[in-house]
């Protein structure tokens, strides 16, 4: 039905308008039949938008969707059904993923879920990279030199390498200890940074 919908809006759309450029897009989500909302951070929505950007890619055409949440916060929910619905459109390779910075099912922008979406969004980046396959008789030459008790740390490949892997911004990779001892939570820390952003920002249209 999804499908359907869409192909007859692109014929109205190329006849209206021959030769537009199109959006493969969908908001499709099941019902919450408890409050008779739309849920659009339901993993089923995920499930859904993720088959609809496979026939996206099957008709050439380009795929938008959203990684969107319920929350009216950001918080464990929000964080969770951002990740069931935008996870699984990475792995059907949509080709744009919006919704960042929204919360209470898209109805409204928050500065501070905006930057750990940033984050969020840097992280899917590298996820969409796989895993990179350097030179593998290097590799395996390491291994059998360094193993059982060798020193990978030391060596020039690891120098060379660890560098490509990604670093958080803004999540912690702490100690309990030195987490603790900042005494700030990630809230904190994203509203902290999108006043920080928003003190700095100059207007383009004026420089």
């Amino acid at each position: 039905m999804i499908n359907t919908d869409i192909l007859a809006w692109i014929v109205v759309l190329q006849i209206l308008f021959p030769g537009a450029p199109l959006l493969y897009g969908s908001v499709a989500a099941v019902l919450d039949m408890r409050t008779g909302l739309l849920p659009l951070g339901a993993p089923e929505r995920g499930t859904i938008d993720a088959r609809a950007a496979l026939m996206a890619r099957h008709y050439g055409l380009l795929s938008l969707y959203g990684g969107l949440s319920d929350a009216e916060e950001l918080d464990a929910q929000a964080g969770f059904e951002k990740a069931v619905t935008a996870v699984p459109l990475l792995l059907e390779r949509a080709d744009i993923i919006y919704g960042v910075g929204t919360v209470d099912a898209g109805s409204t922008i928050s500065y501070t879920q905006m930057v750990l979406d940033d984050e969020f969004a840097a992280g899917l980046r590298r996820m969409m990279q796989g895993i990179p396959v350097h030179d593998l008789d290097e590799e395996v030459a390491l291994i059998k030199t360094n193993t059982p008790r060798g020193n990978f740390f030391k060596i020039e490949h690891t120098r060379r390498n660890f560098r490509r892997h990604w670093q958080p911004g803004i999540l912690s990779r702490d100690t309990y200890k030195t987490w603790h001892a900042k005494s700030e939570n990630i809230e904190q820390i994203c509203r902290r940074k999108a006043r920080d952003i928003l003190a700095q920002h100059q207007n383009c249209s004026k420089n």
